[in-house]
């Protein structure tokens, strides 16, 4: 457990913006079949035009050995939601090795709107984003 947290802890501090991590959930990455922890950055909540914007942190049990991908501990998305119209975009995945070097970055600046998953880790972080707006509209 110490160690994980030493882990956590070296994360932060080497993507050069440690902020105020809060977990999330448990989840399985559909794409790899990997098992992660999820993580919200709450100091990088802001809005961004329509959309309320913050940085996630996903934490694999293991390193990723997949081509392409081999090597990969842990990734950092900006996920933006706009609360009124339930929907979700990505606007940049860092894929971050076990010394927490970034060894893929993918910006997405007009990524499309996509649903809210039904059970996903993106419903968990609808409550820390969209809990002080308004929502008329549902």
């Amino acid at each position: 457990m110490l160690r994980r947290l030493i882990a956590l802890a070296a994360l932060s501090v080497s993507l050069g913006y440690a902020g105020d991590l809060t977990f999330l959930a448990e989840a399985i990455n559909p794409g790899n079949g990997k098992k992660y922890k999820a993580y919200i950055d709450q100091s990088t909540i802001h809005p961004k035009g329509a959309y309320q914007s913050v940085k996630l942190v996903s934490i694999y049990e293991s390193p990723i050995s997949a081509a392409g991908f081999a090597g990969v501990k842990s990734m950092v998305n900006i996920f933006q939601m706009d609360c009124h119209r339930h929907v979700k975009r990505v606007t940049y995945i860092g894929f971050l090795d076990s010394q927490g070097q970034v060894i893929i970055d993918e910006k997405y600046p007009d990524a499309p709107d996509e649903p809210l998953g039904s059970d996903s880790v993106d419903r968990k972080v609808e409550p820390y984003l969209c809990i002080h707006l308004s929502d008329p509209v549902k």
